[in-house]
Protein backbone atom coordinates (compact mmCIF):
# COMPACT_ATOMS: atom_id res chain seq x y z
CA UNK A 1 0.00 0.00 0.00
CA UNK A 2 2.98 2.64 0.90
CA UNK A 3 4.32 1.69 -2.96
CA UNK A 4 0.90 2.65 -4.24
CA UNK A 5 0.74 5.64 -2.40
CA UNK A 6 3.88 6.67 -3.52
CA UNK A 7 3.40 5.74 -7.14
CA UNK A 8 0.39 7.73 -6.71
CA UNK A 9 1.88 10.86 -5.75
CA UNK A 10 5.02 10.42 -8.24
CA UNK A 11 2.39 10.58 -11.05
CA UNK A 12 0.39 13.48 -9.35
CA UNK A 13 3.94 15.67 -9.36
CA UNK A 14 4.29 14.60 -12.97
CA UNK A 15 0.42 16.22 -13.89
CA UNK A 16 -0.09 20.07 -13.57
CA UNK A 17 0.73 23.62 -14.54
CA UNK A 18 4.04 24.79 -13.96
CA UNK A 19 6.35 27.54 -15.30
CA UNK A 20 6.70 27.21 -19.44
CA UNK A 21 10.95 26.57 -20.14
CA UNK A 22 11.19 28.06 -23.61
CA UNK A 23 14.72 26.16 -24.21
CA UNK A 24 12.81 22.87 -23.01
CA UNK A 25 9.27 23.15 -23.94
CA UNK A 26 9.74 25.53 -27.60
CA UNK A 27 9.16 22.36 -29.74
CA UNK A 28 6.28 20.58 -27.97
CA UNK A 29 4.05 23.97 -27.26
CA UNK A 30 5.07 24.82 -31.08
CA UNK A 31 3.47 21.81 -31.99
CA UNK A 32 0.53 21.75 -29.46
CA UNK A 33 -0.52 25.76 -31.06
CA UNK A 34 -0.12 24.57 -34.74
CA UNK A 35 -2.24 21.77 -33.37
CA UNK A 36 -4.95 23.44 -32.20
CA UNK A 37 -4.91 26.82 -34.22
CA UNK A 38 -3.55 25.72 -37.62
CA UNK A 39 -2.66 29.11 -39.55
CA UNK A 40 -4.35 30.88 -36.77
CA UNK A 41 -1.24 31.70 -34.68
CA UNK A 42 -1.07 35.38 -33.92
CA UNK A 43 1.90 37.18 -34.07
CA UNK A 44 2.39 38.44 -30.23
CA UNK A 45 2.02 34.40 -29.53
CA UNK A 46 4.77 33.81 -32.07
CA UNK A 47 6.97 36.18 -30.88
CA UNK A 48 6.25 34.73 -27.08
CA UNK A 49 7.78 31.50 -27.93
CA UNK A 50 10.14 33.17 -30.62
CA UNK A 51 13.90 32.00 -29.36
CA UNK A 52 15.86 35.14 -28.30
CA UNK A 53 13.29 37.16 -27.88
CA UNK A 54 13.54 37.81 -24.52
CA UNK A 55 17.14 38.68 -25.25
CA UNK A 56 16.27 40.95 -27.83
CA UNK A 57 13.81 42.92 -25.50
CA UNK A 58 16.64 43.25 -22.45
CA UNK A 59 19.16 44.46 -25.44
CA UNK A 60 16.75 47.52 -26.74
CA UNK A 61 15.90 48.31 -22.62
CA UNK A 62 12.29 46.69 -22.47
CA UNK A 63 10.79 44.08 -20.20
CA UNK A 64 11.40 40.68 -21.26
CA UNK A 65 7.92 38.90 -21.72
CA UNK A 66 6.77 36.41 -19.71
CA UNK A 67 6.85 33.10 -20.96
CA UNK A 68 3.57 31.69 -19.52
CA UNK A 69 2.69 28.60 -18.31
CA UNK A 70 1.93 24.98 -19.45
CA UNK A 71 -0.45 22.30 -18.38
CA UNK A 72 1.47 18.89 -18.19
CA UNK A 73 -0.36 15.21 -18.03
CA UNK A 74 2.19 12.16 -18.10
CA UNK A 75 5.19 14.07 -18.86
CA UNK A 76 3.17 15.38 -21.89
CA UNK A 77 2.59 19.23 -22.84
CA UNK A 78 -1.42 19.19 -23.36
CA UNK A 79 -1.94 23.10 -22.56
CA UNK A 80 -0.18 26.24 -22.89
CA UNK A 81 -0.68 29.56 -21.98
CA UNK A 82 1.62 32.60 -23.61
CA UNK A 83 2.00 35.78 -22.13
CA UNK A 84 3.59 38.56 -23.22
CA UNK A 85 4.05 42.20 -20.79
CA UNK A 86 2.77 45.24 -22.24
CA UNK A 87 5.25 48.16 -22.77
CA UNK A 88 2.77 50.03 -20.07
CA UNK A 89 4.35 48.75 -16.53
CA UNK A 90 1.34 46.74 -15.18
CA UNK A 91 -0.62 45.90 -18.34
CA UNK A 92 -0.08 42.40 -19.53
CA UNK A 93 -1.35 40.37 -23.13
CA UNK A 94 -2.45 36.20 -22.98
CA UNK A 95 -1.09 35.95 -26.13
CA UNK A 96 -2.56 32.10 -26.90
CA UNK A 97 -4.47 29.84 -24.72
CA UNK A 98 -4.31 25.97 -26.18
CA UNK A 99 -5.59 22.66 -25.08
CA UNK A 100 -5.06 19.45 -26.31
CA UNK A 101 -8.25 18.79 -28.37
CA UNK A 102 -8.47 15.04 -26.55
CA UNK A 103 -7.93 17.10 -22.83
CA UNK A 104 -10.86 19.19 -23.59
CA UNK A 105 -13.56 20.18 -21.00
CA UNK A 106 -11.62 18.77 -17.81
CA UNK A 107 -10.57 22.67 -16.40
CA UNK A 108 -7.13 23.12 -17.81
CA UNK A 109 -7.81 26.59 -19.58
CA UNK A 110 -9.17 27.30 -16.11
CA UNK A 111 -6.38 26.21 -14.02
CA UNK A 112 -3.81 28.14 -16.50
CA UNK A 113 -5.83 31.15 -16.44
CA UNK A 114 -6.48 30.96 -12.91
CA UNK A 115 -2.01 30.49 -12.75
CA UNK A 116 -1.88 33.73 -14.76
CA UNK A 117 -4.22 36.11 -12.76
CA UNK A 118 -2.43 34.48 -9.56
CA UNK A 119 1.04 35.22 -10.82
CA UNK A 120 0.58 39.04 -12.33
CA UNK A 121 -1.62 39.94 -9.75
CA UNK A 122 1.12 39.01 -7.32
CA UNK A 123 3.32 41.50 -9.35
CA UNK A 124 1.08 43.66 -9.08
CA UNK A 125 -0.32 43.89 -12.80
CA UNK A 126 -3.00 46.51 -13.01
CA UNK A 127 -5.31 44.64 -16.52
CA UNK A 128 -4.74 41.47 -18.21
CA UNK A 129 -6.25 41.44 -21.93
CA UNK A 130 -6.66 38.54 -24.52
CA UNK A 131 -8.09 38.19 -27.75
CA UNK A 132 -10.96 35.05 -28.45
CA UNK A 133 -12.70 33.73 -31.86
CA UNK A 134 -16.10 35.34 -31.76
CA UNK A 135 -18.05 32.02 -31.99
CA UNK A 136 -16.10 30.40 -28.95
CA UNK A 137 -18.77 30.47 -26.91
CA UNK A 138 -17.00 28.11 -24.26
CA UNK A 139 -13.58 30.04 -24.08
CA UNK A 140 -15.85 33.17 -23.68
CA UNK A 141 -17.97 31.58 -20.87
CA UNK A 142 -15.17 30.59 -19.17
CA UNK A 143 -13.20 34.49 -19.24
CA UNK A 144 -16.67 36.02 -18.25
CA UNK A 145 -16.66 33.25 -14.79
CA UNK A 146 -13.14 34.65 -14.56
CA UNK A 147 -14.39 38.29 -13.96
CA UNK A 148 -13.02 39.20 -17.47
CA UNK A 149 -15.18 42.16 -19.37
CA UNK A 150 -15.67 42.73 -23.04
CA UNK A 151 -14.31 45.26 -24.44
CA UNK A 152 -15.28 44.96 -28.18
CA UNK A 153 -15.37 42.83 -31.59
CA UNK A 154 -13.28 43.39 -34.67
CA UNK A 155 -13.12 41.52 -37.91
CA UNK A 156 -9.50 40.72 -39.54
CA UNK A 157 -10.41 41.34 -43.39
CA UNK A 158 -7.25 39.88 -45.95
CA UNK A 159 -6.95 40.76 -49.10
CA UNK A 160 -4.16 39.67 -51.98
CA UNK A 161 -2.93 42.47 -53.82
CA UNK A 162 -3.51 40.13 -57.27
CA UNK A 163 -6.83 39.99 -56.24
CA UNK A 164 -7.25 44.24 -55.22
CA UNK A 165 -10.32 45.91 -56.91
CA UNK A 166 -10.76 49.77 -57.49
CA UNK A 167 -13.91 50.58 -55.93
CA UNK A 168 -15.96 53.58 -57.68
CA UNK A 169 -16.01 57.15 -55.80
CA UNK A 170 -18.44 60.44 -56.28
CA UNK A 171 -17.12 62.95 -59.21
CA UNK A 172 -14.83 65.42 -56.72
CA UNK A 173 -16.21 69.16 -56.90
CA UNK A 174 -12.90 70.36 -57.74
CA UNK A 175 -10.02 68.67 -58.16
CA UNK A 176 -8.98 65.13 -57.94
CA UNK A 177 -9.69 64.61 -54.05
CA UNK A 178 -12.00 67.80 -53.22
CA UNK A 179 -15.57 67.30 -52.62
CA UNK A 180 -18.30 68.76 -51.37
CA UNK A 181 -17.65 69.82 -47.65
CA UNK A 182 -14.23 67.86 -47.29
CA UNK A 183 -11.09 67.03 -48.94
CA UNK A 184 -8.96 64.10 -48.98
CA UNK A 185 -5.07 65.42 -48.44
CA UNK A 186 -2.14 64.01 -46.80
CA UNK A 187 -2.00 64.21 -42.86
CA UNK A 188 -0.17 67.80 -42.17
CA UNK A 189 2.53 67.51 -39.21
CA UNK A 190 0.42 69.50 -36.65
CA UNK A 191 -2.53 67.58 -36.94
CA UNK A 192 -0.64 64.89 -34.87
CA UNK A 193 -2.62 64.81 -32.07
CA UNK A 194 -6.14 65.48 -33.86
CA UNK A 195 -5.16 62.10 -35.51
CA UNK A 196 -4.55 60.80 -31.95
CA UNK A 197 -7.95 61.70 -31.01
CA UNK A 198 -9.47 60.20 -33.61
CA UNK A 199 -8.23 57.17 -33.96
CA UNK A 200 -8.48 56.30 -30.11
CA UNK A 201 -12.26 57.21 -30.15
CA UNK A 202 -13.25 55.35 -32.76
CA UNK A 203 -11.26 52.24 -32.49
CA UNK A 204 -11.10 51.27 -28.66
CA UNK A 205 -7.15 51.43 -27.59
CA UNK A 206 -7.51 48.41 -25.78
CA UNK A 207 -8.60 46.36 -28.95
CA UNK A 208 -5.33 47.78 -30.97
CA UNK A 209 -3.19 44.25 -30.92
CA UNK A 210 -0.56 43.48 -29.25
CA UNK A 211 0.42 47.53 -28.27
CA UNK A 212 -2.34 50.62 -28.96
CA UNK A 213 -1.30 53.82 -30.69
CA UNK A 214 0.39 56.11 -28.35
CA UNK A 215 0.33 59.92 -28.41
CA UNK A 216 2.86 60.26 -30.20
CA UNK A 217 1.99 57.29 -33.23
CA UNK A 218 0.93 60.42 -35.44
CA UNK A 219 3.66 62.73 -34.90
CA UNK A 220 6.40 63.13 -37.79
CA UNK A 221 10.07 63.77 -37.84
CA UNK A 222 13.22 63.42 -39.31
CA UNK A 223 14.49 60.77 -36.46
CA UNK A 224 11.87 58.45 -37.24
CA UNK A 225 11.47 58.80 -40.68
CA UNK A 226 15.23 57.72 -40.20
CA UNK A 227 14.63 54.95 -37.86
CA UNK A 228 11.39 53.59 -40.13
CA UNK A 229 13.81 53.42 -43.38
CA UNK A 230 16.63 51.38 -41.66
CA UNK A 231 14.01 49.36 -40.38
CA UNK A 232 12.72 48.73 -44.30
CA UNK A 233 9.39 49.70 -42.51
CA UNK A 234 6.84 52.82 -44.51
CA UNK A 235 4.01 54.64 -43.62
CA UNK A 236 1.61 56.51 -45.69
CA UNK A 237 -1.48 58.53 -43.88
CA UNK A 238 -4.40 60.07 -45.60
CA UNK A 239 -6.81 62.43 -44.04
CA UNK A 240 -10.20 63.66 -44.79
CA UNK A 241 -10.42 67.64 -43.62
CA UNK A 242 -13.98 69.49 -43.70
CA UNK A 243 -14.03 72.71 -45.04
CA UNK A 244 -13.77 74.18 -41.25
CA UNK A 245 -10.53 72.14 -41.34
CA UNK A 246 -12.17 69.05 -38.87
CA UNK A 247 -10.12 66.21 -39.06
CA UNK A 248 -13.19 63.69 -39.70
CA UNK A 249 -11.46 60.68 -41.07
CA UNK A 250 -7.88 58.72 -41.67
CA UNK A 251 -6.30 55.92 -43.71
CA UNK A 252 -3.38 54.39 -42.95
CA UNK A 253 -0.92 51.95 -44.43
CA UNK A 254 1.74 50.75 -42.54
CA UNK A 255 4.41 48.32 -44.82
CA UNK A 256 7.49 46.69 -43.93
CA UNK A 257 9.79 44.45 -45.28
CA UNK A 258 8.66 41.08 -45.47
CA UNK A 259 5.11 41.33 -44.04
CA UNK A 260 2.01 41.99 -45.19
CA UNK A 261 0.98 45.60 -46.06
CA UNK A 262 -1.61 46.47 -43.12
CA UNK A 263 -4.45 49.44 -42.79
CA UNK A 264 -6.43 51.35 -40.66
CA UNK A 265 -9.56 53.05 -41.17
CA UNK A 266 -11.13 55.53 -38.82
CA UNK A 267 -13.72 57.58 -39.27
CA UNK A 268 -15.78 59.87 -37.41
CA UNK A 269 -19.25 58.35 -36.80
CA UNK A 270 -21.39 61.37 -38.13
CA UNK A 271 -19.23 61.59 -41.08
CA UNK A 272 -18.65 57.71 -41.89
CA UNK A 273 -21.74 57.47 -44.64
CA UNK A 274 -20.08 60.28 -46.87
CA UNK A 275 -16.51 60.07 -46.20
CA UNK A 276 -16.06 55.91 -46.45
CA UNK A 277 -16.07 55.55 -50.22
CA UNK A 278 -13.63 58.15 -51.36
CA UNK A 279 -10.93 57.99 -48.79
CA UNK A 280 -11.09 54.16 -49.10
CA UNK A 281 -10.55 54.82 -52.82
CA UNK A 282 -8.29 57.20 -52.14
CA UNK A 283 -6.07 54.07 -50.31
CA UNK A 284 -7.02 51.03 -52.79
CA UNK A 285 -4.91 53.29 -55.56
CA UNK A 286 -2.20 54.00 -53.65
CA UNK A 287 -1.85 50.10 -52.62
CA UNK A 288 -1.48 49.46 -56.13
CA UNK A 289 1.72 51.73 -55.85
CA UNK A 290 3.31 49.26 -52.97
CA UNK A 291 4.55 46.28 -53.65
CA UNK A 292 2.60 42.80 -54.34
CA UNK A 293 2.17 41.53 -50.62
CA UNK A 294 -1.11 40.75 -48.58
CA UNK A 295 -3.29 43.55 -47.22
CA UNK A 296 -4.61 43.24 -44.16
CA UNK A 297 -7.09 45.65 -42.01
CA UNK A 298 -9.11 45.49 -38.81
CA UNK A 299 -12.17 46.99 -38.57
CA UNK A 300 -15.08 46.87 -36.04
CA UNK A 301 -17.25 43.86 -36.65
CA UNK A 302 -20.34 44.79 -38.56
CA UNK A 303 -20.19 48.19 -39.99
CA UNK A 304 -23.24 48.76 -42.18
CA UNK A 305 -20.84 51.62 -44.36
CA UNK A 306 -17.42 50.48 -44.41
CA UNK A 307 -18.05 46.48 -45.04
CA UNK A 308 -19.82 46.62 -48.04
CA UNK A 309 -16.80 48.74 -49.16
CA UNK A 310 -14.37 46.02 -48.09
CA UNK A 311 -16.65 43.33 -49.99
CA UNK A 312 -16.29 45.42 -53.34
CA UNK A 313 -12.76 46.42 -53.05
CA UNK A 314 -12.48 42.02 -53.24
CA UNK A 315 -11.40 41.56 -49.03
CA UNK A 316 -12.47 38.32 -47.22
CA UNK A 317 -13.42 37.84 -43.54
CA UNK A 318 -10.35 35.89 -42.10
CA UNK A 319 -11.04 36.27 -38.29
CA UNK A 320 -13.72 37.95 -36.00
CA UNK A 321 -12.06 38.63 -32.58
CA UNK A 322 -13.66 39.79 -29.43
CA UNK A 323 -11.10 41.22 -27.32
CA UNK A 324 -11.96 41.01 -23.29
CA UNK A 325 -10.17 42.43 -20.29
CA UNK A 326 -9.66 41.84 -16.69
CA UNK A 327 -8.81 44.61 -14.15
CA UNK A 328 -6.77 43.31 -11.61
CA UNK A 329 -6.67 45.08 -7.56
CA UNK A 330 -2.63 43.92 -6.83
CA UNK A 331 -2.16 41.18 -4.28
CA UNK A 332 -1.30 42.46 -0.27
CA UNK A 333 2.15 43.30 -0.32
CA UNK A 334 2.73 40.39 2.67
CA UNK A 335 1.46 37.40 0.13
CA UNK A 336 4.57 38.28 -2.31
Amino acid sequence: MIALKANSNQQKARNGVRALDLRRDISAVSKLLELVFHQHIGRAGRQALAPGYAAGWALIGQNAPVPGFVYVHEKRIIGNVSLLQSKEKGRYLVANVAVHPDFRRRGIARKLMQQVINYIRKRQGHSILLQVEENNQGAINLYYSLRFREVGTATIWQLSHYHLRPIAAPRPVDNKDQYSGFAIVPLRSSDWYAAYDLDRTTFPLDMQWPEPITKISYKTSWWKGLINFVNGQQQEIWSAKTDKNELVGLAVIDTSWGRPHTVRLRLHPQWSSRIARPILAKLLRRLRTFNRRPIIIDHLKDDAVVDPLLNEAGFQKRRTLTTMRLDLKPAPRDTL
